[in-house]
């Protein structure tokens, strides 16, 4: 997904806000969540994380939440995504 591919940098800016506190923070963060056929997110979750910082799986799930994937048309599309956070 071309947003996905796009819009990561964003998520780094997180990731590496986390890390300056915690030099060794890593973390893998996968999100469920739908696109409605407008292109927005309509419903997310978090399936699972290995990152141990519930505030850190929020920001992200929060950023990814307010991407738009551009209108598909019909219907809604789900979608799991894994994000891997290391250095």
């Amino acid at each position: 997904m071309k947003v996905v591919e796009h819009r990561t940098p964003s998520l780094r800016n997180i990731y590496n806000k986390y890390r300056e506190k915690n030099p060794g923070f890593e973390g893998r963060v996968v999100l469920k969540f739908t696109i409605g056929p407008d292109g927005k997110v309509v419903s997310m979750s978090i399936k699972s994380s290995t990152s141990n910082n519930a505030k850190f799986d929020e920001e992200i799930k929060k950023k990814v939440s307010e991407w738009n994937f551009g209108a598909a048309g019909a219907g809604n599309t789900t979608v799991t995504i894994p994000f891997v956070f290391s250095e």
